[in-house]
């Protein structure tokens, strides 16, 4: 029972650091600089067009890997969010 007890907490704990995400990508201009969680950079483009399903527009810097799409708070899936996801963690104003 205890262990149960410790991975509900655990659970809780991680909740509450991905819903406090200090990322929030409409403060970005078009050529800042953003750092994914495993390192990647990428630049910011722009906001999609209304109604899209995701937030932004971005594009990596990597050769070979194009653009991307994020939500506000920088991660690449609304829901269903994996650990190997390129998560945006840092933005370097340009």
């Amino acid at each position: 029972m205890e262990n149960n007890k410790e991975i509900q907490d655990s659970c809780q704990s991680l909740q509450t650091v991905v819903s406090d995400s200090t990322i929030d990508l409409r403060t970005c201009k078009k050529g800042d600089v953003l750092i994914s969680k495993f390192g990647l950079k990428l630049r910011y483009l722009k906001p999609t067009e209304e109604g899209s399903y995701y937030d932004h527009e971005v594009e990596y810097l990597q050769e070979g890997l194009g653009n991307g799409t994020r939500t506000h708070e920088g991660f690449v899936f609304r829901k269903n969010r994996r650990s190997d996801d390129e998560d945006i963690v840092e933005i370097i104003r340009m």
